[in-house]
């Protein structure tokens, strides 16, 4: 049942953390990919697993990017409000092998994945509306409310995930102190 479970995270976390900033970081530039290279999807359709290969690649590959800048986002922007000795605490915690820090290991891990897939998505979204941008420059998006729509409604979720990733921040530092 333990390796079952194990199983289930180690699958679900790459999933969440990785491929999900991943698609949509570089869903836009499929599109300008089109417009600029109007047969490429077409030619695509001749080698599919090769170009389905290379995609899942590069979903891979930017949601890594992303999970690296999400970490970046919380060294500059969370850590801020640690106090002196407060790693320290987390360092000798995790050093500890009690019973009780098995239960409280995996809840902190479980806020830890929930905070790295915030960041990683306040970083995916706005390479996200980078693309959208472009493809509003390029009159594919050729409605400017659908664009202004869009942008506000990815400003919002941004300041929501920054908002969530703080109060996981605040919680994490909460839990180091106490332990």
């Amino acid at each position: 049942m333990d390796a079952e479970n194990a199983l289930k995270s180690e699958i679900f976390k790459p999933i969440v953390i990785t491929l999900a900033p991943g698609m949509l970081a570089v869903s836009p530039y499929f599109f300008v990919a089109q417009y600029f290279h109007p047969s490429l999807f077409d030619s695509l359709k001749d080698h599919e697993v090769p170009a389905l290969a290379s995609v899942f690649a590069l979903v891979i590959i930017v949601g890594y990017i992303l999970e690296n800048i999400g970490s970046q986002i919380e060294h500059l922007l969370w850590r801020t409000y640690e106090e002196p000795g407060d790693l320290e605490k987390w360092h000798d915690y995790l050093l500890s092998k009690t019973d009780a820090s098995q239960t409280i290991c995996s809840y902190i891990s479980s806020i830890v994945l929930r905070m790295k897939f915030e960041n990683s998505i306040i970083a995916a979204l706005a390479i996200f509306w980078l693309g959208l941008t472009w493809l509003y420059r390029l009159a594919i998006v050729d409605q400017s409310y659908t664009y202004w729509t869009a942008t506000t409604f990815l400003l919002a979720l941004s300041l929501y995930q920054v908002f969530e990733s703080r109060s996981s921040g605040m919680l994490l530092r909460y839990l180091r102190a106490k332990l």
